[in-house]
């Protein structure tokens, strides 16, 4: 089953488009790691599962630092997302 999610791309480290000429060589792991924080049961599994996309596109230190930072600071947004999606979620089965 495909995701109606839809992620907003790397969210907090949108300054390092600079050293990147404007496009992340693993963008792609944000937006499936931002649908993993509303679909997922386990923060942990969501952000490891993205250290690894990031280590396989071939950044393996940006991977570490950006699952430091997630497993550090991403409570915020696991729990924003998590109570989010279930919201929407036990609305869609009101509807039904």
């Amino acid at each position: 089953m495909t995701s109606q999610r839809v992620g907003d791309g790397c969210t907090g480290i949108q300054w390092l488009d600079f050293f990147y000429g404007g496009s992340f060589p693993w963008q792609h792991c944000c937006e499936e790691h931002d649908i993993a924080y509303g679909e997922s049961d386990s923060r942990r599994e969501a952000d490891w599962v993205f250290r690894q996309c990031v280590r396989a596109s071939g950044h393996p230190v940006a991977a570490w630092v950006m699952w430091l930072a997630l497993r550090a600071f991403g409570w915020y947004a696991w729990n924003k997302e998590t109570k989010e999606y279930r919201n929407g979620e036990a609305e869609n089965k009101k509807d039904a």
